[in-house]
């Protein structure tokens, strides 16, 4: 009886443990931010669709529009896995600090899957963007005109994409953290003293997102949000469950404590609208932001 009790207890834990590192690396990451996440049962997804489409107006009452020659792309989602460490000291347990241990764990194991993620989905937009844009200086140098580079790309977005006015509302920036408070500097903007960010915030519905990622030092990413500019797969735990594959697996480390392996599988995937292959005009790279 008391052997099934730790039996139990071990696995509410570890499926807590899993849990709140999942709900951390959502809440630190800038990439699930931006993409929404889409929940799959099945590790491998594919299918195609039209990149676009046109129609005929007006058709005559006795006729009927002719057959398009429709462009076709593939949507292509193969989960992969990451895996974090968690491990809870017997000293932690002796010495009554096991609560304390646990919090800074789930901190460092979200920040961890966080940062794997960001890394992950950042180059996925940044290889599907469709458009480009060179900046006229780094944004930290006297030259430096970050207002005037990210309207230029917002206004790509607007004539080159497939973005509706509504969605151009709803934009995202990521900027390398190097450079980010150039943004929040105040400056005269319209004879208003103001930041750069507010007036993209209150003009463009724009948001702000720096990251520490490395491989983001040098360039921007401005994309429209929503579920039509990519798609952040991630495995459902039903379905592992069902399958069988534990998504956190505990096991005592003999006179040391206990360990934890937490696991997610995911992958993220731009939609083509027909810029090219694998490609979006609804993200912009403004590239050259600083050294």
């Amino acid at each position: 009886m008391a052997s099934g009790q730790i039996i139990a207890d071990t696995n509410v834990k570890a499926t807590v443990i899993k849990k709140v590192i999942y709900q951390q690396s959502d809440l630190l990451s800038v990439g699930t931010k931006i993409v929404p996440t889409l929940n799959l049962d099945v590790l491998d997804v594919n299918f195609i669709y039209p990149s676009e489409m046109t129609g005929s107006y007006p058709v005559a009452d006795d006729a009927r529009a002719p057959r398009e020659t429709v462009s076709w792309s593939k949507f292509a989602l193969n989960l992969q896995k990451a895996q974090i460490p968690y491990f809870i000291t017997d000293s932690a347990k002796l010495r009554s600090v096991m609560g304390v241990q646990n919090t800074v764990n789930a901190r460092r194991a979200g920040e961890a899957l966080a940062k794997l993620k960001d890394a992950e989905i950042i180059a996925a937009l940044y290889a599907g963007a469709g458009e480009t844009k060179a900046a006229g200086a780094y944004w930290d140098s006297d030259s430096g005109d970050p207002e005037s580079d990210i309207v230029d790309a917002w206004n790509l977005l607007l004539s080159t994409s497939n973005a509706s006015t509504a969605e151009l509302n709803q934009t995202a920036l990521v900027v390398p953290a190097a450079v980010a408070g150039q943004l929040m500097k105040l400056t005269l903007i319209g004879n208003v003293q103001q930041s750069i960010s507010s007036y993209l915030k209150t003009t463009f519905g724009m948001e702000i997102h720096p990251t520490r990622d490395s491989s983001t030092t040098t360039f921007a990413l401005l994309t429209v949000k929503g579920d039509m500019t990519a798609q952040h797969g991630v495995l459902s735990d039903a379905a592992a469950s069902a399958a069988g594959v534990p998504l956190v697996e505990h096991e005592r480390r003999i006179g040391a404590g206990d360990d934890y392996l937490v696991t997610q599988w995911y992958r993220t995937a731009v939609i083509e609208d027909g810029s090219a292959t694998g490609q979006t005009d609804r993200i912009v790279s403004i590239t050259g932001v600083d050294a």
